[in-house]
C-alpha cells in the first residue's frame, strides 16, 4: 500500500477515535514508519507499518508489553486493532 493511501486511512481511523473520546495520535517517522496509537487510562494500543509490514502491539499498566502480532494487510491489522480499542475501551470505561 503506498505512503499517502496508508496516511488517509490512519487519519480516518484517527477521526474516528476522537470522535469516541479516545486519545489517539498518528506518527509518521522518517524511516517511513506509520504508526496509530489509542491511549487509554491503563492499556495504550499501536498499529505500526513499516519495512517488515502491518503489526498491532498493546501496553498495560503496570508495564505489561503483550506480544507484536503480526498481519499480511493493512486491513486484517486495522481489525485486530479496533478490536483492541473496542475491548480496551469498554473495560475502562471510555466507550
Amino acid at each position: 500500500m503506498d505512503k499517502d493511501t496508508l496516511k488517509l486511512i490512519f487519519s480516518a481511523v484517527a477521526a474516528r477515535l476522537i470522535e469516541r473520546g479516545i486519545t489517539c495520535y498518528v506518527s509518521f517517522f522518517e524511516n517511513g514508519t506509520t504508526q496509530l496509537s489509542a491511549r487509554f487510562a491503563v492499556s495504550s494500543i499501536y498499529l505500526s507499518c513499516d519495512e517488515v509490514g502491518p503489526s498491532v502491539r498493546m501496553y498495560t499498566n503496570p508495564d505489561k508489553v503483550h506480544p507484536t502480532q503480526f498481519f499480511d494487510t493493512v486491513g486484517e491489522a486495522l481489525l485486530e486493532f479496533w478490536s483492541l480499542v473496542e475491548k480496551c475501551g469498554k473495560k475502562e470505561g471510555a466507550l
